[in-house]
């Protein structure tokens, strides 16, 4: 069998080290990066065809719409939980925490998350599953610190685990880049490289970049840069699939947002490209006299067609050169301001007419292109907002907002339980087992706040477990945690203050209790843990009661009274009464017996 031809050019090279998964996931986040037309001819080229070349205006609707959607589902942090409220024990009494352990381990995660800035990094993954249908985090210890790393799907290939293929066994990054640098004569030259990472359960090495091969088929020589013995018995790296189908075992990549969108938001950009173009050739109305001199033409003629004059090197784009073939060479008339456009009048009648766009057929152009825009914002679940709406919706509550933005909504009402289920959880699982098991090591120093209770806390879900094989190895099972999502929208003063009313009326008649009560006014004063909070103030209360007993006690003592609360003294025994006669003398009682009144 013949081998293919040897490639040269360093771009060509790079692509047959691109795979055909490669190729789709990059062509996916282009949409996104407004780099779709990468490599097209210019717009103004008149001697490409319209729809081969690059539309001049392209507007990021995919990238608006992700990132519209991204800050309704994270607009704050989301507070991963164990429900310290609840004593688990009951129920689980091998891996149950009580609520003692349940607030330990709920403070923990708070300062994990601030450490390793989760909520940063739950942005960025989600925008990155929105983008091309799956992202990738990789978890890990970087100077003694927890760090987590995100990186392309596209450079990404896995293994994943046989009987779960949740979970990654090893991950290889590798990807082809162009490398400039200046060969022995000082000229600029281009070399296609190779990069190349693996990440398996004991350990993660970098190797040295190597010179792309000319053929896909032979496998260059690799040297280890950098060696990681992490040890942690587990690969550290969560694949999140973003709201998946139901596809074949090959396909381990989810849907991104706009995945059938492209040739719609490719016909947007022309259409505004169109309407851009027509309305500057016409914008500045070309002057036509009619009925001069045969052959009288004082303007000057230019091998230019398109509309833009100048030499600037940045305006090479915006003007079709001549030819070099005369024969293909186009002439035409040069436009701006202030040029006038002669020529002899075939019915002896002069005239000046003026050579512009008539009001419909901007009109048109101007539909045509919204009604695009609206097609594809609706199949984005996006809501467009328009700036007078937001000045009108200022003193909206946020329960109209809600409404008004109902269908985006319901879509990230999807969203939140999917990113939570499966990529922020397993991401505070992993970070949490990679913290214990850096905790347990006394060779390494390593940083986190309240280190010793935490290992103490998680070391009831690391059990050693045997395999098939008869071996022993550690099984982690991990604490049962939930996500709590802020509200969509930020509650108006009014929402605040019905919602406060309504907690302090039914706190006070004993409906709800103290810690319902905090919940319910949370999100108004930014407070993390309610029930630690509920906890604090009841125990303020408690210790504001002790020492203002304690005050009056001791005022009491002073003043030779008995404290308040304490028990009055017997009373004294008072003389019997003697009975009084109708004129008002006593009677004296009969021996042996007590005198009534």
């Amino acid at each position: 069998m013949a081998l293919p031809p040897t490639r040269t050019n360093p771009d060509d090279i790079v692509r047959i080290h691109t795979t055909e998964r490669f190729r789709r996931l990059d062509c996916l986040e282009r949409f996104v990066s407004t780099e779709q037309y990468a490599g097209r001819p210019s717009f103004w080229n008149d001697n490409v065809p319209l729809f081969k070349r690059g539309p001049c205006i392209v507007y990021p609707i995919v990238a608006t719409a992700i990132e519209s959607h991204v800050s309704l589902v994270l607009n704050k942090c989301p507070v991963i939980t164990s429900a310290p409220d609840e004593d688990d024990t009951e129920e689980d009494d091998e891996f149950g925490l009580d609520e003692e352990d349940s607030k330990q381990l709920d403070t923990s995660i708070r300062k994990i998350g601030k450490l390793v800035r989760l909520h940063t990094v739950a942005k960025a993954l989600l925008r990155a599953a929105m983008a091309s249908g799956t992202t990738v985090a990789i978890p890990a210890v970087r100077t003694g610190r927890l760090v987590v790393d995100t990186t392309l799907a596209k450079w990404c290939t896995p293994t994943f685990d046989k009987q779960d293929p949740r979970v990654v066994m090893r991950l290889e990054i590798r990807y082809p880049y162009i490398q400039t640098d200046t060969d022995e004569k000082g000229k600029p030259r281009k070399t296609a490289m190779l990069f190349r990472r693996a990440i398996d359960a004991q350990t993660d090495t970098t190797f040295e970049p190597v010179e792309a091969p000319a053929r896909k088929e032979i496998e260059p020589t690799w040297k280890p840069a950098q060696t990681i013995e992490h040890g942690l018995g587990f690969c550290p790296v969560v694949w999140y699939r973003y709201m998946p189908e139901q596809t074949t075992v090959a396909d381990f990549d989810g849907r991104a947002v706009h995945a059938r969108l492209m040739d719609e938001v490719e016909g947007m950009d022309f259409a505004v490209s169109q309407r851009h173009r027509a309305v500057l050739y016409q914008g500045d109305p070309i002057t036509i006299e009619i009925g001069v001199e045969q052959g009288f033409n004082p303007t000057e003629a230019t091998g230019f067609t398109a509309w833009h004059q100048g030499d600037a090197e940045a305006n090479k784009d915006y003007r079709q050169p001549r030819p070099m073939d005369a024969a293909l060479a186009k002439g035409g008339r040069k436009r701006g301001p202030g040029t006038v456009w002669q020529y002899p009048a075939n019915d002896g009648k002069t005239d000046v007419k003026h050579l512009t766009l008539p009001e419909s057929a901007v009109g048109a152009m101007t539909a045509n292109a919204a009604d695009l825009e609206n097609k594809i914002a609706e199949a984005l679940h996006w809501m467009p907002i328009d700036p007078k709406t937001m000045m009108s919706g200022a003193s909206l509550s946020g329960r109209a907002l809600e409404w008004l933005h109902k269908k985006q909504v319901n879509y990230c009402d999807d969203v939140r339980p999917d990113f939570a289920d499966n990529c922020l959880l397993p991401l505070v699982d992993m970070i949490l087992r990679i913290a214990l098991a850096y905790a347990q090591r006394s060779e390494e120093w390593f940083y986190l706040p309240g280190k010793k209770a935490l290992v103490a806390l998680l070391s009831k879900f690391n059990r050693p477990q045997r395999d098939r094989m008869g071996g022993v190895r550690e099984a982690w099972i991990p604490p049962h945690l939930s996500v709590r999502f802020a509200p969509y929208f930020t509650p108006s003063d009014a929402d605040k203050k019905l919602t406060s009313e309504m907690t302090r009326a039914d706190l006070q008649a004993g409906v709800i209790k103290l810690e319902t009560a905090v919940k319910a006014v949370a999100p108004f004063y930014d407070i993390e843990a309610p029930a630690q909070y509920a906890e604090d103030i009841e125990k303020a209360a408690a210790e504001k009661a002790e020492s203002l007993q304690a005050a009056q006690a001791a005022l009491a003592a002073a003043a030779g009274k008995a404290p308040p609360g304490a028990a009055a003294p017997p009373p004294k025994a008072g003389k019997p009464a003697v009975p009084v006669t109708q004129n008002g003398k006593r009677k004296k009682a009969a021996p042996g017996k007590t005198a009534v009144a």
